[in-house]
């Protein structure tokens, strides 16, 4: 489009690998035509196209299709073909996700070039603990990836507070990621509810708790497996995603055999039926940027339980997320039972309102407005 602002994104993972990050990106670009993107990412894959246009955004891989080398090397290569292009055609904003490789990248690019102005946007919900292990050894060049920002944005109150422990001084937006309304808001038959619960073993009065997640330690799957030795048999647990604790967490629950179901990875097109499937959304997270899936659950009219850390505070504040108030498993059963007896809060507007991606593309507007020449 001619005469358009011309944004950079850097974001070490893009479409295929599709997180919430990612989802967005791609969500709010795609709401923004008036702006021009190019977004910087790791090749990863040897079968992805050095470059292709996915939406609204010109994607620009870059690496060999070895995973942990991309990683490594992305800061580097990132920054050096940003700045190629920015020598072409200026780029009016550079944008980084997350303050990992992408921060560093975008950091490198604005000590070349000081005068683009640099948003950094806070999604991780990795813990402090974690961060610091994996940044002593380059706290520094670290603690300038938020202090070098023009404008941080956070997804999560929590993560705002993290940016001021790193130094930052300057403006700090509360941007929350959305949910897809339309997808998650829906309606389905009778027939089809209970054929679906019918494939996980579950007859109409049986209680489904369904958890949707990555199957890693910080989202506390094995907590929620744990509690089942607390509930009664009619309470069922479908467990859907995948990730590096698996097997772990199935040798875990083979001893309630057929009263837990996993699902292994499933599509965001399959997903709100799963919940509209079921009673109850439960995630014990041990940390949390914020999380997505809760709001998902909620819309789809299910009763949400979570645990009061990160950004599920945030959640919680606003009605959405019902606490538990402990990670030790017989806490969060006793929980599920009485949360169980409850009737089911509508806010429903209140959701439509505040995290639809209609309302928080225009939140991104105002920024890269703010500081696009």
């Amino acid at each position: 489009m001619p005469n358009a602002k011309r944004i950079a994104i850097f974001s070490i993972t893009y479409d295929p690998f599709i997180g919430g990050a990612e989802v967005a990106i791609k969500e709010v670009t795609n709401r923004l035509p008036d702006f021009e993107f190019d977004l910087f990412t790791t090749r990863m894959d040897l079968s992805l196209p050095d470059s292709e246009r996915i939406g609204n955004v010109n994607v620009f891989r870059v690496g060999t299709g070895r995973l942990f080398l991309d990683k490594i090397c992305y800061p580097w290569r990132a920054s050096r073909l940003a700045m190629k292009m920015h020598a072409q055609n200026p780029y009016s904003v550079i944008h980084a996700i997350m303050a990992n490789y992408a921060g560093l990248s975008a950091l490198l690019f604005k000590k070349r070039a000081p005068s683009v102005p640099y948003i950094l946007t806070l999604q991780s919900g990795d813990s402090d603990w974690f961060i610091r292990m994996r940044t002593w050894f380059w706290h520094p060049w670290y603690c300038q990836i938020y202090t070098k920002a023009d404008i941080i944005t956070a997804i999560s109150n929590w993560l705002k507070d993290r940016s001021v422990r790193y130094g930052y001084k300057g403006d700090i937006e509360i941007i929350p990621n959305g949910v897809d309304i339309e997808k998650f808001d829906i309606q389905i038959s009778d027939e089809e509810r209970a054929s679906i619960r019918k494939s996980w073993g579950a007859c109409e009065n049986d209680f489904v708790v369904i958890t949707t997640s990555r199957l890693v330690y910080k989202n506390g799957i094995d907590i929620l497996i744990d509690a089942m030795e607390y509930l009664d048999d009619r309470v069922r647990l479908v467990i859907a995603g995948k990730g590096k604790d698996e097997e772990k967490l199935k040798a875990q629950s083979s001893k309630f055999k057929k009263r837990i179901v996993f699902l292994g990875h499933v599509s965001h097109y399959e997903l709100p039926r799963l919940l509209k499937s079921s009673e109850m959304f439960v995630r014990p997270s041990r940390t949390e940027g914020m999380g997505n899936s809760f709001i998902e659950a909620k819309i789809s009219g299910l009763i949400v339980l979570g645990t009061r850390v990160g950004g599920i505070k945030d959640l919680i504040n606003a009605g959405i997320v019902d606490p538990i108030e402990s990670t030790d498993a017989k806490a969060v059963a006793e929980k599920i039972k009485s949360a169980m007896h409850h009737n089911n809060q509508d806010i429903s507007n209140q959701i439509k309102n505040k995290y639809s991606w209609d309302a928080i593309s225009q939140q991104y507007k105002q920024e890269y407005q703010k500081l696009a020449k």
